[in-house]
């Protein structure tokens, strides 16, 4: 993951098994369309590892098509398997990978989301690595070469690797009072992750799951938020009825506005600030 963030997206891991290398997906500017390598073919295999104190779990999954022809590939469960850490861990695994890889595209699996907890050593998970290359040598590529793995270091999303993940965008905000406008979105920003987290719940019920909506909130003389609410449109005021945002999930709309609830900004000088915050929410491609 350092070399990765350090702009060398390759790197060539030792495992119990043999050479593995492992690419992180590239990283574009928004709007960038994603490259559409070869391995990107339907029911080709990706994998999530977890490496735990005790056991590695394993899930395989299988990229199904939209069944529209259009919109987001999915992620169909076909195989989990956990074992107890030890010596023959990976070869376990490996087993279990190599049935799971059974008449699928090549090379099997395609992509890995490689998690562990804190104290798992470097060596460990090299071990446990061991198990995609087994997989692999018993179903070699054509052309034959060394084990190779898209890689992600997150935890498995609702789509495949290989997919631009969702995309939150802020809008220009709104501000009366005396706030000075960065420092509001410099907070906002700062939780980006739970408003992404609510995003990601919505995905899980409806993968194509886009819009956007307006979050009206105050800011009280202390700097915590005393109301919030969505509204379809940025320069609505607090209504006394319900508004429908147009994002069609209220899950999402009321898990975001709950976020936007929790903020502490700095006291304003004068008063109570009112803020209207756009949002934009799209599945990625």
């Amino acid at each position: 993951m350092t070399s990765a963030f350090a702009g060398c997206p390759v790197a060539w891991v030792s495992t119990s098994s043999g050479w593995l290398k492992l690419r992180t997906p590239p990283l574009l500017p928004p709007g960038t369309p994603l490259p559409a390598p070869e391995s990107r073919v339907p029911s080709r295999r990706q994998s999530a590892l977890h490496i735990g104190p005790k056991e590695l779990e394993l899930t395989v999954f299988a990229v199904v098509p939209p069944a529209s022809g259009a919109g987001r590939e999915q992620l169909e469960k076909i195989a989990n398997r956990t074992v107890e850490r030890g010596t023959s861990a990976a070869r376990e695994l490996g087993s279990a990978l190599v049935g799971a890889c059974q008449q699928a595209p090549r090379p099997c699996p395609a992509g890995l989301w490689l998690t562990a907890d804190a104290d798992v050593l470097f060596s460990e998970a090299t071990r446990a690595l061991g198990a995609i290359v087994d997989a692999q040598k018993a179903a070699p590529a054509a052309g034959g070469g060394a084990a190779e793995v898209l890689v992600s270091f997150q935890s498995r999303g609702t789509g495949p690797i290989d997919q631009r993940p969702p995309a939150i965008r802020l809008g220009n905000l709104q501000v009366s009072g005396r706030l000075p406008p960065g420092e509001i979105q410099r907070i906002v920003r700062m939780n980006f992750g739970t408003f992404r987290a609510c995003y990601q719940e919505g995905l899980k019920r409806n993968p194509d799951l886009e819009g956007r909506f307006g979050v009206l909130f105050v800011i009280g003389k202390d700097g915590r938020v005393t109301k919030a609410g969505a509204r379809p449109d940025p320069t609505a005021e607090f209504a006394t009825e319900r508004a429908e945002p147009l994002l069609p999930d209220e899950k999402v709309v009321a898990c975001v506005v709950g976020a936007f609830e929790k903020l502490v900004f700095p006291a304003p000088e004068g008063g109570t600030v009112t803020v209207m915050y756009p949002i934009q929410f799209s599945p990625g491609s």
